[in-house]
């Protein structure tokens, strides 16, 4: 969980150096922190005997997704 938040932060980072805003790359980095709470969220309400908590968690997986992309489009537009 933590190298998955680490190396998007990076892979940000180093794709954003060479732009002059700073605040594209406070929004962008954005992504990585809020995706870093959901997966603790997840993994502190992960209750590996109950199917429907499992269940549940499996479907969040998307706004994980969701999560990081509305960030990086947020920083695009600025």
């Amino acid at each position: 969980m933590m190298l998955s938040v680490l190396l998007l932060a990076i892979a940000i980072i180093l794709a954003l150096l060479s732009n002059d805003n700073p605040l594209v790359m406070v929004i962008a980095l954005g992504g990585p922190w809020a995706f870093g709470w959901h997966l603790a969220w997840q993994m502190r309400v992960l209750d590996t005997d109950n199917p429907e908590t499992c269940l549940r968690l499996f479907r969040a997986n998307r706004n994980s997704g969701l999560i990081i992309a509305l960030f990086l489009a947020g920083a695009l537009l600025l």
